[in-house]
């Protein structure tokens, strides 16, 4: 999907600031033995360096992901197993090295109208210190129907520093936060709970300061024993 996967709203008055959750942090990495040669990873939540996707094999996504994708790994193994997806135009493994956010173009729902609703909550998320926006971020959903509108459902799996943030009482972003006043009237949740948003199958606005990791859901029963799911 634009991204998805497949997940945002109207600035409003969101009373008290959320505070500050702790920033989830993976370990560093040498990536030369697991990367084909001249992949390049470095970039930060809020202004990417762009560059090429490179095929990885299952068991270089494997050891890839486990190094340095840990926050998500853990989430998983919390919510039961439960995967994050994108609707993805590939197959196969990929380490996706920070895409450029397109949830600001009208192109990605087909309307200004809903691209115009997450500029609005890009700025209404970076009063409330959320370093995950629609200006910088992607969205995924622990839903294989839903991914699947947007193209082949991977799985998803932030390296590096991650962030994000989702809705409790929406599942979707768009059209959830469609006319909303107060993203916490829509039980905003800003790094803090992944697990539960999985268990709700509900969709996740994420960065990561090295991109990702995505697997075809063709490789998702051998990917799970690898990671011990």
């Amino acid at each position: 999907m634009h991204h998805l996967t497949s997940l945002v709203m109207l600035g409003g008055s969101f009373g008290a600031p959320l505070e500050r959750r702790a920033i989830l942090r993976a370990a560093p990495l040498v990536y030369a033995p697991l990367l084909p040669t001249g992949t390049a990873l470095a970039c930060t939540p809020h202004r990417a360096r762009l560059g090429s996707p490179q095929k990885l094999s299952l068991a270089s996504a494997a050891r890839l992901i486990l190094a340095d994708a840990a926050p998500m790994v853990s989430a998983c193994r919390a919510a039961q197993g439960v995967l994050l997806l994108r609707g993805e135009a590939r197959s196969g493994c990929w380490v996706v090295p920070c895409p450029e956010a397109d949830l600001l173009s009208d192109d990605t729902y087909s309307s200004a109208h809903a691209a115009g609703e997450f500029s609005r909550a890009a700025n209404a998320l970076a009063r409330v210190g959320s370093a995950a926006t629609p200006a910088n971020g992607h969205l995924a959903i622990a839903d294989a129907k839903i991914a699947g509108r947007w193209g082949n459902p991977c799985s998803i799996w932030p390296l590096g520093e991650l962030h994000y943030c989702y809705l409790r009482t929406q599942r979707e972003w768009w059209p959830g936060i469609d006319g909303f006043v107060s993203l916490d009237q829509l039980g905003l949740e800003v790094d803090s709970s992944l697990a539960d948003a999985l268990s709700m199958g509900h969709e996740v606005l994420f960065t990561s300061s090295r991109g990702y990791v995505s697997v075809a859901s063709e490789h998702e029963a051998v990917l799970r024993r690898l990671l011990g799911l």
